[in-house]
């Protein structure tokens, strides 16, 4: 077997959206940030070929949530890769981390809260990883303003 199937990954998460993408492989949108835990070792267990490696991890800006977005992959068969959604309430932007789960996602989870502003409840050592830690404001956010950015002709 060289991809994970769709049909593999509804019976595995039969709560979430499950839906065939483009590039990257199956997308599975799930309901809460709060169920990333869970999931991500759902897919290590997944047979026959676990899907044990984040790829990348970051967030998006959808205007009413955020959207946390990870590509996993197997160590076994890269072929076999999945992209994982899971929204975050921009009025209480927060979602547990997964550094237990993958320890590289230290360093994502600290970028993303550097441009988003999510926080990462377990996180060991969250704090700004790209900006200075008096920077107000997270400039990956749809409404952020700065005067020192240039407007986009016509917004």
């Amino acid at each position: 077997m060289s991809a994970v199937t769709l049909e593999q990954l509804r019976a595995a998460f039969p709560q979430a959206s499950v839906g065939a993408a483009g590039g990257f492989g199956p997308v599975v949108t799930l309901g809460a940030a709060t169920e990333l835990p869970a999931a991500l070792a759902a897919f290590k267990a997944l047979k026959p070929l676990p899907l044990d490696v984040c790829e990348d991890y970051t967030a998006l800006d959808a205007g009413e949530v955020f959207i946390l977005v990870l590509h996993l992959v197997s160590g076994t068969d890269v072929r076999a890769r999945v992209t994982l959604k899971a929204p975050v309430p921009k009025a209480a932007p927060a979602a547990p981390s997964l550094v237990a789960q993958f320890g590289i996602a230290d360093w994502y989870e600290r970028e993303i809260f550097d441009m988003f502003g999510i926080r990462f409840h377990g996180h060991p050592d969250l704090r700004r990883i790209l900006l200075p830690e008096d920077w107000t404001g997270y400039p990956l956010r749809k409404d952020y303003t700065d005067d020192k950015l240039l407007k986009r002709p016509g917004a």
